[in-house]
């Protein structure tokens, strides 16, 4: 019987059995939302570090500025931000208004509560920055805060708002609205104080008359006719006052 030799007590064990080799894991992804790339803008000498996805998605005018330089670093840290420019008669105050709106766009959140000063500044600058859809909410969120007719029309100038403009002189000329206070009406300009004073008085001293004549309208609606029924000359006519309408009167900006 042949001998068989035992290894010594303090020999080493053999290396166990290496198992097949399996692949490798699957690269991890990014989550579409909540994988953000930052950058630092430092505006009216104020830091803010936002995602930077919004401002280049999503607006024309700031997709260079929303970029980290490569070569410089612009915009990594706080010792290198982006300096952002401001339009005119904006500050640092509207563009953190406009901070929150975009922060919560961006990771799908609802946007923030503002008050109508707030939005009204998001307003200010989604206008010139050309973010469309911010744009639009800011205009919705101030509509439903039931702006003032005046208020309209100057929010409305300053910011196209072409729709704002003419409910505004809608609701000014109407007499049966209250005639703001005089002050309010100035501050729209002279030539707007004038007009709507012209067509409110026209509205006020023909309404009695338009009784004094039974004919139908459709007979005075023709410049350079006269009517039928009383021989009163169509400019002239009680009933003109039907038809002399805001959109006449205001035609060089509701055109």
């Amino acid at each position: 019987m042949a001998d068989i030799t035992l290894p010594p007590e303090d020999a080493p064990a053999p290396p166990p059995e290496t198992p097949a080799s399996s692949p490798p894991p699957p690269a991890p992804q990014r989550h579409d939302q909540l994988f953000l790339d930052f950058i630092v803008y430092r505006v009216d000498n104020t830091l803010f570090k936002l995602p930077s996805r919004y401002f280049h998605e999503n607006s024309e005018v700031l997709a260079g500025a929303s970029e980290i330089s490569t070569t410089t670093g612009e915009g990594l840290s706080e010792d290198q931000p982006i300096d952002l420019p401001l339009p005119h008669d904006s500050d640092g105050d509207d563009f953190a208004e406009l901070a929150k709106v975009i922060y919560a766009l961006t990771i799908g959140l609802d946007p923030p509560s503002l008050s109508r000063h707030q939005w009204v500044s998001v307003l200010k600058l989604s206008t010139p920055w050309m973010f469309s859809d911010i744009r639009e909410l800011a205009i919705s969120r101030i509509h439903s805060s039931n702006p003032t007719f005046e208020e309209k029309v100057t929010l409305g100038r300053r910011y196209n708002v072409r729709s704002w403009v003419a409910e505004g002189l809608k609701g000014l000329s109407d007499t049966s609205n209250d005639l703001p206070p005089l002050q309010n009406l100035e501050a729209l300009g002279s030539t707007t104080a004038m007009r709507l004073l012209y067509i409110r008085n026209f509205r006020t001293t023909r309404n009695v008359q338009q009784r004094s004549c039974g004919q139908v309208r459709e007979d005075i609606e023709r410049y350079g006719s006269y009517c039928s029924g009383c021989g009163s000359y169509a400019d002239y006519h009680p009933c003109r006052a039907d038809f002399l309408s805001v959109e006449d009167l205001f035609s060089d900006e509701l055109a």
